[in-house]
């Protein structure tokens, strides 16, 4: 995490109005620093490796009867970092993801043939989609059918932001191919941004009062 993102958010107002004024000083500074151990760790970070490093058992201690962090079999909890860590990686991973739906657009505008390829279900995790990715870098597979599965595996992300039905809708309507079936309608924009897009129609089914489906389909 460091070398994406070296450094966390820090609130004085919700620091100065926490539990942690509750604390000794001795203990805020000892907290600082597990803080600072903590994030540079990626959030996983052992009690017995802070013993070790720090020292000070006794303000430690101080921080868990105050419930400042957790410990539980060993692990520190801190939340507040634990939250920012998931944001963080979150997007990371769709900058990822629209950085692939880029190239893969370049690959389409620069193609002048396309192969024929069957795209096999993989699995939807970040692993699955990097896998695929590498694969089709590797083999210059530039299929219709390759990229609209990436595009489908990059929506999945935004399961528990959008409603599964609006996003099967935005994904039909820009996979739609072209008439020569070598290009699809998101390939065509000028620019293109997965997040922006997705927010924007939402604003859209919002302002004509689109009720969500109780039922949640599969993507």
């Amino acid at each position: 995490m460091s070398k994406r993102l070296p450094y966390f958010q820090f609130e004085p107002a919700e620091y100065l109005a926490g539990d942690i004024m509750f604390c000794s000083y001795a203990a805020q500074g000892i907290f600082n620093s597990i803080c600072a151990l903590y994030w540079q760790k990626d959030c996983n970070l052992k009690y017995s490796q802070v013993i070790k490093r720090l020292g000070n058992e006794d303000l430690i201690k101080e921080l868990i009867t105050e419930k400042i962090i957790k410990v539980e079999n060993d692990d520190i909890i801190i939340n507040f970092l634990n939250e920012q860590y998931s944001k963080a990686t979150v997007k990371s991973k769709v900058n990822s993801i629209n950085g692939s739906l880029g190239a893969l657009k370049r690959w389409a505008n620069n193609s002048e043939s396309n192969s024929e390829i069957i795209a096999t279900p993989l699995k939807i995790d970040s692993e699955s989609i990097a896998l695929r990715e590498d694969k089709i870098k590797e083999d210059k597979i530039n299929s219709l059918e390759a990229r609209s599965q990436i595009f489908k595996d990059s929506l999945l992300i935004y399961k528990d932001k959008h409603q599964v039905n609006m996003l099967k809708e935005f994904y039909n309507y820009w996979t739609e191919p072209n008439q020569s079936k070598t290009k699809m309608r998101f390939e065509l924009e000028k620019t293109w941004s997965l997040d922006r897009r997705l927010d924007t129609w939402a604003k859209r089914e919002n302002s004509f009062n689109v009720k969500p489906q109780i039922k949640q389909d599969r993507l």
